[in-house]
């Protein structure tokens, strides 16, 4: 995830997979999604904080499906 500074744990809405093609892609490609294992934010002494998202799941994300919300906050 890339968020702006001073974002915190709170604000953190969802979680977007999504393909980013590269030149030309091959019309049939697959990629599965099947885990999130760790979502940490970076703490003032730059080491990792706890982990607040964990997801799993099967998504696949093809030319035609480039993106989908798997985690949104309850």
């Amino acid at each position: 995830m890339l968020l702006p500074a001073g974002t915190t744990k709170e604000q953190v809405e969802a979680v977007k997979v999504f393909t980013v093609p590269v030149g030309k892609p091959v019309p049939s490609y697959r990629i599965a999604v099947r885990r999130i294992h760790r979502t940490f934010f970076l703490g003032a002494n730059f080491q990792p904080e706890p982990s607040f998202i964990e997801w799993s799941g099967a998504v696949t994300l093809t030319d035609g499906h480039r993106e989908e919300i798997v985690w949104t906050a309850k």
